[in-house]
């Protein structure tokens, strides 16, 4: 017995004296955390690698930073790697990723919109439109479910169709955007992603020379010590329906999430249906200084064409269709991916990504009783990132430098058909694109009130485009040089203002030098120009209410815009051709006022957002040539206004939540009159939408989590257009859009 409490006596001192240390990182990038506090029974904050040591065993632990969501976990190890979520709830104290600052918005020095959790679930968890268009500065239109067309600062100018351009986009730190030309919002979908950055403007310093800005997306995951299954089913109108299903796995030193999404609609017009399947894995490991972040994806996508229609077969009908039916068109790809960041010390750190994509079932199929197309298409995308940071005080000036490459390859081959994929091939044309981006920045900040931004980027574009039938080749090399600079003043500690310079440069795509007659476009230019902007962020009344307000002035040369031929009514083919030179001028303004936050009665958060866009985009120099079925004449549009502009945007929202678990939210848009037609003859006029979404989600026994909810879009069936085709000959403009529109889902997960 003797023997026995003396074992008992040494194994308590044992505990006793035992530590917990670990190391604290962003959930999002794995940075490690310096500054955040750790309690116990006693309490410490993290070093310069994140790293922290509790002298006093406990058996739970509160890790809490300004800018990020506070955990409390078990310490079943001495040694613990705990992910903190980044918060949305005070904005001016979130901490953004873009321009690799990891810094606070305040501290931003540069227009950039982030989109929590919060901003992705006022959406119909259907369409991503009405997350993207909380944004200001940024349009975001839609042909139907999962068809998009984006707009940064105009970045798609005047397109007719549902390209983008103009912008760049990574995913979880990985280059996603192929070597020119800009992957469709479409691959992703909304019930994946966790948050969204918006760098709106040239990113020139650190992403390529980009004009229209980036985006930023990050996956959803479990964060420690969650173990969940959960399966969510919804349903619309127009047989709307969609099935989602995902697992979250979290353990001492791993993460796993993977999500399956089955998508299907049979749309507003007839024909006009969509069907996706997507899947995600996406998973981090974590080393002592390392972080891993593997993902894994698939997409199947299916959308039907009903074709534009003129203002007057709008009014016979709005939801009929011009097209025979059809397969419709969407691609289906696979794409594998990894990132690495290893922490060397508190100086230095090296990220290095890779993807790879294969895109093996791509078809478009449109058919009239005039005209039709049969075309298969085959390609893939590699991409390559290598990002070294480096961090040292020299005196009293703190420094962060940055420096890497990109390097992407994209390649793919087009099928056309005669009036049938059994029938003889018409024409067989590739065309591989290959970019490569040297880029470094320098962050200095001085006497914890000014930060100073300074880099650039060199960009390198190498196209090849053949055509097997004729046979016929073409090759082109495109390159640039694009600085940026900044200077940021805190004023106060919640106040801030910036203004910055730089270049800008959007390389022309593949498909850009085709014309749809076989001939070559070779004389397209890439488009470039410079940025001027000032912005202003301010953080009051002890934090709720929030201001951030931007001011810019690009010009462009050789801005890249469509001119569109029309083989049948309702069917538009574009060739690009440079307009010389477009001024766009613009305020962004975006004011949040948190009534409520973490209150303890019966409403634990409310809040009101609202965002205004201000655009006057004008033509200073643009003659080209036309084509309205007669033959080619010249055309001045200088002087005019660019189509396709929403002159004043008016975006607010209205967010509450429940201590019971009932929520509300209500969104309203309001786009004013933007012309369709480079010469301004024709316009779009201004209208009005507004969503509403109202749910309960609470926890109805101890492992399971229910989420009932029900909304409606265009609440009051407003009529407009989806997607406006510009500058038609025929005058087929309108891709009418559902009146009001139902839906209701309910989710049940169940953690383990």
């Amino acid at each position: 017995m003797k023997q026995f409490l003396l074992v008992a006596a040494l194994f308590q001192t044992f505990l006793s004296s035992a530590q917990i240390s670990g190391r604290v990182t962003d959930a999002q990038t794995g940075d490690p955390l310096a500054g955040a506090t750790v309690k116990g029974k006693t309490s410490t904050v993290t070093n310069d690698e994140g790293l922290f040591t509790l002298d006093e065993p406990a058996q739970m632990i509160t890790v809490s930073m300004t800018g990020y969501e506070t955990a409390t976990l078990k310490a079943v190890n001495s040694f613990l790697t705990i992910a903190l979520l980044r918060s949305t709830r005070q904005l001016g104290e979130v901490v953004v990723s873009a321009y690799e600052g990891r810094r606070k918005l305040l501290e931003t020095s540069g227009a950039v919109t982030v989109l929590g959790k919060k901003d992705l679930n006022r959406g119909d968890g259907i369409s991503i439109v009405n997350v993207i268009n909380q944004s200001p500065g940024v349009r975001m239109d839609f042909y139907t479910t999962n068809d998009y067309r984006v707009s940064i600062r105009g970045s798609s100018m005047a397109q007719p169709s549902v390209h983008d351009g103009g912008y760049k986009m990574y995913w979880n730190d990985i280059p996603y955007s192929p070597a020119s030309g800009t992957s469709s919002l479409g691959n992703f979908d909304v019930n994946s992603l966790n948050n969204i950055e918006i760098i709106r403007g040239p990113a020139s310093s650190l992403y390529g020379g980009g004009f229209g800005g980036v985006l930023l997306l990050q996956s959803d995951k479990a964060v420690r010590g969650e173990n969940s299954v959960s399966v969510e089913a919804q349903a619309g109108s127009y047989h709307t329906r969609r099935i989602t299903t995902q697992v979250k796995l979290s353990g001492d030193k791993t993460s796993v999430y993977g999500q399956f999404t089955n998508l299907q609609s049979d749309g507003y017009r007839d024909g006009a249906f969509a069907h996706a399947k997507y899947g995600n894995v996406y998973a981090q490991f974590y080393g002592a200084r390392s972080v891993t972040s593997v993902l894994a994806t698939y997409n199947y996508r299916r959308t039907g064409i009903a074709g534009n229609l003129t203002k007057a077969q709008v009014e016979e009908n709005p939801r009929q269709s011009l097209m025979l039916p059809s397969e419709g068109f969407g691609p289906e790809f696979s794409g594998v991916g990894v990132n690495n960041k290893y922490t060397f010390n508190k100086k230095w750190q090296n990220s290095i990504s890779a993807y790879y994509e294969n895109n093996y079932g791509e078809i478009f199929t449109m058919k009239d009783p005039y005209f039709s197309i049969y075309e298969k298409y085959n390609g893939s995308n590699l991409t390559f990132r290598n990002t070294v940071t480096y961090k040292d005080d020299w005196g009293a000036v703190q420094s962060k430098i940055v420096f890497g490459m990109e390097h992407i390859h994209s390649s793919g081959k087009s099928f056309d058909y005669d009036g049938g994929f059994d029938q003889p091939l018409l024409s067989l044309n590739g065309a591989g694109v290959t970019s490569t981006i040297g880029f470094a920045q320098g962050e200095f900040s001085f006497s914890q009130s000014w930060i100073l931004t300074a880099g650039a980027s060199y960009n390198a574009f190498y196209y090849q485009i053949r055509s097997h039938i004729l046979p016929s080749w073409f090759s082109n090399t495109v390159s640039n040089f694009s600085p940026r600079v900044a200077l940021l003043k805190k004023i106060t500690e919640n106040t801030s203002a910036y203004a910055s310079f730089s270049k800008g440069f959007d390389a022309p795509n593949s498909s850009d030098f085709n014309n749809y007659d076989g001939t070559y476009n070779k004389d397209i230019l890439p488009t470039k120009g410079n940025n001027t902007e000032i912005g202003f962020r301010s953080s009051l009344f002890s934090r709720k209410l929030y201001v951030d307000i931007a001011a810019y002035q690009a010009n462009l040369t050789n801005a890249l815009i469509p001119v569109l031929y029309n083989p049948s009514a309702g069917i538009s083919i574009e060739r690009k051709a440079n307009a010389g030179k477009v001024r766009q001028q613009g305020i962004e303004a975006s004011i949040t006022y948190n009534i409520i936050s973490a209150g303890s009665g019966f409403i634990k958060d409310a809040g009101v957002r609202l965002n205004y866009t201000y655009n006057n985009y004008t033509y200073k120099d643009f003659v080209t040539v036309k084509d309205n079925g007669s033959g080619p004449e010249k055309a001045d549009y200088t002087g005019k206004k660019v189509p396709g502009i929403n002159p004043h945007t008016l975006v607010g929202n209205i967010d509450i939540y429940t201590t019971p678990g009932f929520y509300f939210t209500a969104s309203a848009f309001y786009y004013g009159k933007q012309y369709l037609t480079h010469d301004n003859t024709f316009s779009f006029k201004d209208y009005s939408l507004l969503n509403l979404k109202a749910g309960y989600n609470k926890h109805i026994a101890a492992r399971w989590e229910l989420n009932i909810y029900a909304g409606i879009n265009n609440a009051t069936s407003t009529s407009y257009s989806g997607l406006l085709a510009y500058n038609d000959a025929y005058g087929a403009y309108y891709n009418p859009a559902a009146t009001a529109n139902y839906y209701g889902g309910l989710s049940l997960k169940y953690h383990f």
